[in-house]
């Protein structure tokens, strides 16, 4: 299948078709590079159009961001230290800052939506800057740069992790989660009721392990292995097989659950012993349903870029 638009990572033009629909059964174009397997859509225009569909539309999802910043925290914490400097873009209402503050050295933020910028700076008194990264103007500025699920929306992600670089020191670390595209209901289950609730307009591009390495070497960086990260419970899996259908909500995705009306603590408990061990083999076969990667600035991508005449 020829397209008029190059693959933003490899620059090819042959995609194959990989999904028509995205999540409430509506029409869409979902493309997959036949040189380097990205998988990507533009089904919502112009970077303008998409940032400005955040000021505007987007409802955000709070639901498990209580587990979710637990874990992020766990796997930050020992790299924490009261010299650094911390950016987090994509902040919401600034709940990780807060939580990360009394850490380091300084923390800010980048967040779109109005309602959030609000909170985190009312509820937390955070420093959030309500422009895309691509319009800040910073340089040097952050020792850690951290994105969760955030780097899933970005309209041109070559052009985001440029600007990024810029404003990471020298020395300085950047981290990206994002949602894995090699997630077990899709990759390993083959599910089609699950294809058609996964990919969603707000996701322009689904990465994996091979993609988001690649992506950020392109762009200066150095990527360390990415790791998966199985948030879906053995409960979640199982109710989709059952059902063709998700849970109520995200916080049931995270949790062990039983039906409504089922009260056996014991059985719950016996299931989330079997749900470690599930969740662990899905990781070690190479499936999961969201991915953490770690890089460093390139010293030499610079050297190897032709200087422009002045």
């Amino acid at each position: 299948m020829n397209h008029s638009e190059c693959c933003q990572l490899c620059g090819s033009t042959e995609f194959r078709s990989v999904g028509d629909r995205f999540r409430g059964d509506r029409p869409a174009v979902i493309l997959q590079c036949m040189s380097c397997e990205l998988i990507f859509h533009r089904a919502m225009g112009s970077p303008e159009a998409v940032y400005d569909f955040y000021r505007r539309e987007y409802p955000g999802n709070y639901q498990y961001r209580t587990e979710m910043n637990r874990a992020r925290f766990a796997r930050l914490e020992p790299i924490l230290h009261d010299k650094l400097n911390v950016l987090e873009v994509g902040c919401s209402s600034g709940e990780f800052l807060d939580i990360i503050r009394p850490r380091v050295k300084s923390v800010a933020g980048v967040e779109l939506m109005p309602k959030d910028v609000a909170t985190a700076r009312g509820r937390y008194g955070l420093t959030v800057y309500e422009r895309p990264v691509e319009e800040l103007e910073i340089d040097s500025a952050f020792d850690l740069i951290l994105a969760f699920q955030c780097f899933e929306h970005v309209p041109n992600p070559n052009q985001f992790l440029s600007c990024l670089r810029k404003m990471l020191r020298p020395d300085g670390k950047l981290i990206l989660e994002v949602p894995n595209v090699n997630e077990p209901l899709l990759a390993l289950y083959g599910l089609e009721e699950f294809r058609r609730f996964y990919f969603v307009p707000q996701h322009l591009f689904y990465y994996s392990q091979k993609t988001l390495p690649r992506m950020l070497a392109k762009n200066g960086f150095v990527p360390g292995k990415p790791m998966l990260i199985q948030m879906g419970t053995l409960t979640n899996h199982l109710h989709w097989l059952h059902t063709r259908g998700p849970q109520r909500n995200i916080a049931e995705v995270c949790r062990v659950v039983l039906p409504d009306g089922v009260h056996a603590p014991e059985a719950v408990e016996i299931l989330a012993s079997v749900d470690r061990q599930y969740r662990d083999a899905l990781v070690a076969r190479g499936y999961s349903d969201v991915l953490w990667i770690e890089a460093v600035p390139d010293g030499s991508f610079d050297a190897a870029r032709p200087r422009r005449k002045t």
